[in-house]
């Protein structure tokens, strides 16, 4: 597992699900997300389904202990104790519209044709995701020239307005 985490200063994991169905078996795999959008298996657990109903989280718990105890803390795996539901489910939106805003923003690079900076020149498809490109080019903004961020909000704009959500939450900013 340090192979696979190697130097990282932080790890983004996904637990992921798969039945076997001529066994009567399922298998739990937590996955290192790369930065490249794919995922490497760190940790799995195969059980039986029977019953699975009732124990599905206490696996994935156990699963996230172990990576917890095997990981050094210095990753960055705290626990976050969020007591208040309300408070929680605010963060968790904030975190979502910020999620979608970055992946916008990518959408709008990518219409000006921002994206053949972050790719090789031999590929005529997309090879970062929206978000991908969108959280590049916001740590970007600082740096940016002038001309080319104008155009860039421009675009995000026009981008943010053609989703309605968005124009009703911005809409009378």
């Amino acid at each position: 597992m340090s192979f696979v985490i190697a130097e990282r200063d932080e790890i983004v994991v996904a637990l992921d699900w798969t039945d076997f169905d001529d066994d009567d078996q399922t298998t739990l795999v937590l996955n290192v997300i790369t930065n490249h959008g794919r995922a490497t298996p760190l940790l799995w657990k195969t059980v039986p389904k029977k019953g699975l109903k009732t124990r599905r989280n206490g696996y994935e718990d156990e699963l996230l202990l172990r990576l917890r105890e095997a990981v050094p803390v210095e990753v960055g795996l705290s626990a976050t104790h969020i007591g208040d539901p309300a408070r929680r489910d605010r963060l968790l939106l904030l975190v979502a519209f910020a999620e979608a805003l970055l992946t916008l923003l990518g959408a709008a690079s990518e219409s000006l044709g921002f994206d053949r900076m972050l790719k090789v020149n031999t590929t005529k498809k997309r090879t970062h995701s929206l978000f991908r490109q969108g959280s590049f080019w916001y740590q970007a903004i600082p740096t940016m020239r002038e001309d080319r961020l104008r155009d860039l909000m421009t675009a995000f704009e026009n981008t943010v307005a053609q989703h309605a959500v968005f124009r009703g939450i911005f809409g009378a900013i």
